[in-house]
């Protein structure tokens, strides 16, 4: 059976080491949530444009019903009054 012999000063290194590649993870974690959060926060603005546009789209479908119907009722009234 082999035994490992690491001096202080080479478990200290590999101590710094390890500490030094932990903070980079962390900071990379932490960069990864700020991005996260962005997109989360575009993606929310994005939606309500879509529900607002939508609810748009309906007002001016329901108006153009609402005038086609009016037109149409003008019409038949025209009509009868004219015969």
């Amino acid at each position: 059976m082999q035994t490992h012999v690491f001096s202080v000063s080479q478990m200290e290194s590999e101590l710094e080491r390890f500490q030094q590649q932990n903070l980079l993870l962390e900071l990379n974690i932490d960069e990864l949530h700020q991005k996260l959060k962005a997109s989360e926060s575009e993606t929310l603005r994005e939606r309500q444009k879509v529900r607002f546009l939508n609810s748009k789209v309906c007002m001016v479908d329901h108006f153009l019903v609402i005038a086609f119907c009016g037109l149409r009722m003008m019409h038949i009234m025209q009509f009868n009054f004219l015969t």
